[in-house]
């Protein structure tokens, strides 16, 4: 078995490291466009773009990009198709027109000619509360931990890691 790290490469001096939050939408696009014609950016702003009635009840699903020429001549050429909870697809299929003068105007031109419902289960897409703010004795017990570290931004990261981490069990024991 060959060892993992032959093909690992030190990250040059002097080159900061950078969030992933502004590496994968340079990643995902790319392969959402050809996989899906979609973008991340779209996805993230649906919930706005289609309105509080609709967000958890709807999903982007994919673009259908017609023939280039018919984009060129102002025909449209771009079909969004959006997956639609079924309880909530007829009342989708109604307000099309004000969902497609969102959408291109999201994007600021008519990249969308039109939109196809389908009706699929849609899974509501809630965001998970953050968790409480460690209290003062979880930071305690985390200054007590890294006491003997002596470099002082070190020992600084370790506390505010512990005093996390100790909060993160104390919440999640019984």
């Amino acid at each position: 078995m060959a060892d993992s790290r032959a093909n690992f490469k030190p990250r040059a001096k002097g080159v900061p490291a950078q969030a992933l939050a502004d590496i994968v939408p340079d990643l995902l696009d790319p392969v959402l466009q050809r996989r899906a014609g979609l973008t991340t950016a779209l996805i993230a702003a649906w919930g706005e773009i289609a309105g509080g009635a609709f967000s958890g009840r709807t999903v982007p699903s994919r673009t259908i990009w017609g023939r280039a020429d018919a984009a060129l001549d102002g025909s449209g050429a771009a079909i969004l198709v959006v997956a639609a909870d079924p309880a909530v697809a007829l009342a989708v299929q109604h307000e099309t027109d004000a969902l497609l003068a969102r959408v291109n105007g999201f994007f600021g031109y008519r990249a969308i000619d039109r939109i196809k419902v389908e009706r699929k289960s849609v899974r509501p897409v809630t965001a998970r509360p953050r968790p409480a703010a460690p209290g003062p004795d979880d930071h305690a017990a985390a200054a007590r931990m890294v006491e003997a570290v002596g470099d002082e931004a070190l020992r600084a990261s370790l506390q505010r890691l512990g005093a996390n981490v100790i909060a993160r069990r104390r919440r999640s024991s019984p």
